[in-house]
């Protein structure tokens, strides 16, 4: 499994996630690997990744052929809970704009 923080997104497009690394997680293979991990949920076609809020840290965990990715929202500081769960729900809209969603285990 990969681990990144929220922080080292460098980039979200319309069809994918690209990290400062490079590496790069693609919707349809999310969509894919979603399906196969989630044997149940074959018609829910555009989920792309679970999601919970109420860990700590709050996480979005992408399921790839031959990995999975964890996002994981990490600020620090005095009001790190509520940085995170603005970032958390920023990028959950981010998501839902591009015509996606996510499966709530929360």
């Amino acid at each position: 499994m990969k681990e990144y923080n929220y922080i080292e997104i460098k980039c979200i497009g319309k069809d994918s996630i690209i990290f400062s690394d490079g590496f790069t997680i693609f919707f349809k293979d999310c969509m894919n690997g979603f399906e196969k991990h989630y044997n149940s949920f074959k018609n829910i076609s555009t989920c792309i990744a679970e999601r919970n809020i109420f860990t700590q840290p709050p996480y979005f965990q992408f399921y790839l052929d031959d990995t999975e990715v964890k996002i994981k929202f990490e600020s620090k500081g005095l009001f790190k809970k509520k940085k995170n769960d603005k970032l958390f729900h920023s990028f959950q809209l981010k998501i839902i704009n591009l015509g996606y969603k996510t499966f709530d285990l929360g």
